[in-house]
């Protein structure tokens, strides 16, 4: 049995064709949006690595106040107490960026979900 090919049959084959194609356009994503998305996830994973770094400075400054004073590096006063914070602070950035906690990782996969 043979198909004859009319214009009507052979305009609806073109337009199933362009409703299929429309639809899979449909269905990608604009990359803008992929990358709104991307740098969205980004801000999200370095501000969960920035509070957990904040977490982490707070529990060194609790355990450097069980320390003996007496032990102090340069003697006291205000330039060591500006050492000692910064210090405190870089290392709680390397933990964080460590990944030792995973405390950033709890945070990014629960705001992630939202």
């Amino acid at each position: 049995m043979e198909t004859k090919i009319t214009k009507i049959n052979l305009q609806n084959l073109i337009n199933s064709q362009n409703l299929k194609f429309k639809n899979q356009i449909n269905n990608l994503k604009n990359p803008v949006e992929i990358k709104k998305s991307f740098q969205k996830n980004e801000e999200l994973r370095k501000a969960s690595l920035e509070f957990e770094a904040m977490f982490i400075k707070q529990m060194l400054e609790s355990m450097k106040k069980t320390l003996n004073k007496d032990q102090n590096l340069l003697n006291g006063g205000q330039v060591e107490e500006i050492f000692e914070d910064m210090l405190c602070e870089q290392r709680a950035k390397q933990i964080a960026q460590a990944q030792s906690f995973g405390l950033a990782d709890l945070i990014y996969n629960q705001l992630q979900k939202k």
